[in-house]
């Protein structure tokens, strides 16, 4: 039997449990390399996976989390390595235990967030992917993604290479979200769309802390999710890293988490054998079966970190139509000089009329589709986090696309003319993306209900054959104008009830039914009405007409997919009858003062509103009195989770641009004046600098003058470069177990000689515990904090 037919049986699952800290037991240096480590000896793997084995793990992971060319050193076989690894589970296991190949993240952030683009990742995962599949995984696992974008790229890799293997990927969250900002609904929604096997939570917290986490994902999902805690979280104990949940209390919370509806259990860090052999043997004593929650199929849309659900159960949606060059030709000027000033407005206006997904075509003459509509989705996702549908024909417009967008967008649309579902139908399965199937073809429109919906019946057979998922697709039901076709309003009705009989969310070009007749606006509201009333799900149209949102909100109160009226009453509460007076969803504010632009992200108005006060107001004023206090209600914001990660780097982007522009004004009115000094870096023997990169930023933007190291720094040269400098303050990172114990070199070395630097510690494994344990002056959770507490131990040192 393979992976698949297993979760098909009524069994919970058991993988296995952490690997690097059993390693460091073996003699694994700190800071080495699990992956280097396991080529040299081969034994050692081998008999660990043997452990897991008799331990009753049903599923072993090869010792390959970091083992793509981000991670391994210069001149190592990505392919060989991942091979023998997984030839060594493969041993261990024999005829017990299927194997998954471990893919871990790469260290790099994508962009707009860092430096690498999708398919840097889609490359490098494949490359990993075809030495796990050559060495006989059963399964890939990816394991411990924070971005949604990263952890697509590994199933578009899968694809690619293996299409037949098995994919399960695994986020972790710290709290309510990923670090980019994605929620356990919002990942999970994402991998239904690309349709992975099983979808899972890992590392961060013990099992009673992940509770929440799991519970949302139950929620939601409706394939099996497999989730592997921590054995608590890390404590230092005589120099060592320790995990205090013991075998028997880590298998009692893991078995509510079965009797939950889990169907796959293991462990992360901390956790052997012993865990595991605990886990089975509580399972083994609660043989009954555990089924998982009956979770109602939903069509679904992503961003990094919203989503939006249609069907019968949700709000209705309103998608925005303005970002079309049709019948506009300011915007359609703009797209062939390549500008996207006027459609980044348009997208704006849509978003604070309560837009919940953006229409963007670019279709016009001299417009290089697969130049543009890509860079403009790509400052889209940048500056507003909105979720997309990429209106295009052209094909590789199309991908490159798909390729800059970190969660599920729409694609509009896929018709039934010869050829067309072959072409991009695949394109949408590989890379999650849901579809509005258009009910036509021959080039023929269709008038009738009965003509409709067998189009419609004879695409969804061609998606069957085409393993294209069924929860992928949004059917327009084609509104053709009544003023030359009476029964065309009739006809979308009866194609509206076809679809709900079988499931299917639907959506209608508004504007069709009323061109050639007066009061447009009148009929199309009156369209509408009737139309949400037997269940159309969502709309194209023109977010900005009043009439059609009173008909939305109103509407959807009556259905009671508005509870409480929540949203009507915060848009309505000053409603007239004359339609005055009408509120928004808040949006984003007009830009007035450079600390308003800063607080937006709005890099290019913050340069020219700074370009006006400095006619007038001292830089230093400007400063301290707008940009400053910006940045510190950025980091208010991130903290109440009111940002993310995306809204920080773009507000510290457009910080870091106005103190730069400033620096002549500054320097003239008090030379060269340098902030505090701070040497920051990873420590020896951990290549992950993407949270020590996002400190450094805001630490910049703070007014620090930031001494950067970078990654796998030694304690000496730490040390001796904040000597030289004099600095007053040292930060120290750590994402990995074996590395955060070099923090205490540091901390050591500083005390051997004398100085008064403080240090600050932090990092994904990193605790406030851990700091106090090894002598560190101060803690931070997040680059916020570490802002926060770098500025109190400067005050301390004045006093």
């Amino acid at each position: 039997m393979n992976f698949r037919g297993w979760l098909r049986e009524e069994k919970i699952i058991v993988f296995d449990g952490g690997m690097g800290t059993l390693l460091q037991a073996q003699g694994m240096a700190p800071g080495e390399l699990p992956e280097i480590f396991g080529l040299s000896h081969p034994k050692i793997i081998e008999d660990i996976h043997r452990a897991y084995v008799t331990a009753g793990a049903n599923v072993l992971t090869t010792n390959t989390f970091g083992g793509n060319k981000f991670k391994l050193p210069a001149g190592v076989d990505v392919f060989e390595l991942n091979r023998k690894m997984a030839l060594l589970a493969k041993k261990a296991g024999q005829t017990q235990a299927m194997v998954a190949g471990s893919v871990g993240p790469t260290g790099k952030m994508l962009r707009p967030l860092g430096d690498v683009d999708f398919m840097d990742l889609v490359l490098a995962f494949a490359e990993q992917i075809k030495g796990l599949v050559a060495g006989g995984v059963d399964l890939i696992l990816g394991e411990t993604h924070f971005d949604l974008g990263e952890a697509r790229a590994v199933v578009v890799a899968c694809r690619k290479v293996a299409p037949n293997v098995p994919v399960a990927i695994s986020m972790t969250f710290e709290g309510s979200s990923s670090l980019t900002g994605t929620t356990p609904s919002g990942f999970v929604l994402s991998m239904l769309n690309l349709n992975v096997d099983l979808i899972a939570t890992n590392c961060s917290l013990g099992p009673s802390e992940l509770t929440p986490v799991v519970e949302e994902m139950l929620q939601v999902s409706t394939k099996p999710v497999l989730v592997e805690p921590n054995a608590g979280l890390p404590v230092l104990e005589n120099g060592k890293t320790v995990f205090k949940l013991k075998p028997e209390p880590f298998a009692k919370q893991m078995l509510e988490l079965a009797q939950k509806g889990v169907k796959c259990l293991g462990g992360c860090c901390g956790t052997t054998p012993d865990h595991i052999r605990a886990l089975t043997k509580v399972l083994q004593a609660h043989a009954q079966s555990f089924g998982p929650p009956q979770v109602r199929s939903a069509f679904a849309l992503t961003s990094r970190d919203k989503y939006v659900c249609f069907g019968q159960e949700h709000p209705f949606v309103l998608i925005g139509e303005r970002i079309n060059p049709t019948g506009k030709k300011k915007l359609t000027q703009e797209l062939q000089a390549g500008e996207l000033n006027l459609a980044l407005t348009l997208a704006k206006e849509q978003l604070d009329a309560g837009a919940k997904v953006l229409d963007v075509n670019v279709g016009a003459p001299l417009v290089q589709e697969e130049e543009v509509l890509p860079r403009l989705g790509f400052e889209l996702v940048k500056r507003f986090d909105a979720v997309l549908c990429f209106d295009s024909t052209n094909l590789l417009a199309l991908e490159k696309s798909l390729q800059i967008y970190p969660g599920s967008p729409l694609i509009n649309s896929i018709s039934g003319e010869k050829g067309k579902l072959e072409r991009l139908g695949p394109l949408c399965r590989d890379y999650g993306a849901p579809f509005i199937l258009l009910p036509l073809e021959d080039n023929t429109l269709p008038e009738t209900a009965a003509k409709r919906i067998a189009i419609i019946e004879s695409i969804l057979d061609r998606c069957e054959q085409l393993n294209i998922p069924r929860r992928l697709i949004l059917v327009d039901v084609l509104a053709l104008t009544v003023s030359s076709t009476p029964e065309a309003a009739k006809a979308c009705f009866e194609v509206i009830k076809y679809c709900q009989k079988w499931g299917l969310p639907t959506t209608v070009g508004l504007s069709n039914v009323s061109f050639g007749l007066p009061a447009r606006e009148l009929l199309n509201a009156t369209f509408l009405s009737m139309a949400m009333g037997i269940g159309l799900t969502s709309c194209i149209v023109n977010p900005n007409l009043t009439r059609i949102q009173e008909v939305i909100y109103a509407a959807n109160v009556l259905l009671n997919k508005d509870k409480q009226a929540k949203n009507f009453i915060q848009l309505f509460a000053k409603w007239k009858s004359d339609g005055a007076n009408i509120g928004s969803f808040g949006g984003e504010q007009e830009i007035k003062t450079p600390q308003q632009a800063v607080i937006l992200g709005d890099k290019k108005k913050l340069l020219q509103l700074l370009a006006e006060e400095v006619k007038t107001k001292n830089a230093f004023e400007i400063l301290n009195q707008e940009l400053i206090p910006a940045i510190t209600e950025v980091g208010k914001k991130y903290e109440k989770k009111e940002y993310f990660l995306p809204q920080l780097l773009l507000s510290a982007e457009a910080m870091q641009a106005g103190v730069k522009f400033l620096e002549p004004w500054l320097k003239q009115e008090q030379g060269e004046r340098k902030g505090p000094k701070i040497v920051m870096a990873t420590v020896e023997g951990d290549i992950h600098d993407i949270g020590k990169n996002i400190v450094c930023l805001l630490l910049q933007n703070h007014g620090f003058e930031v001494i950067d190291l970078g990654k796998d720094v030694p304690a000496e040269k730490i040390v001796e470069t904040a000597q030289e400098q004099g600095a007053e303050l040292i930060g120290l990172s750590a994402l990995m177990t074996t590395t955060m114990v070099r923090m205490e070199d540091t901390v050591r070395l500083v005390n051997q000689k004398g100085l008064k630097t403080k240090i600050i510690v932090g990092g994904a494994v990193v605790t406030k515990a851990f700091a106090e344990k090894i002598g560190a002056h101060g803690y931070a959770e997040d680059a916020v904090e570490a802002v926060r507490v770098a500025k109190e131990l400067l005050s301390q040192n004045k006093s």
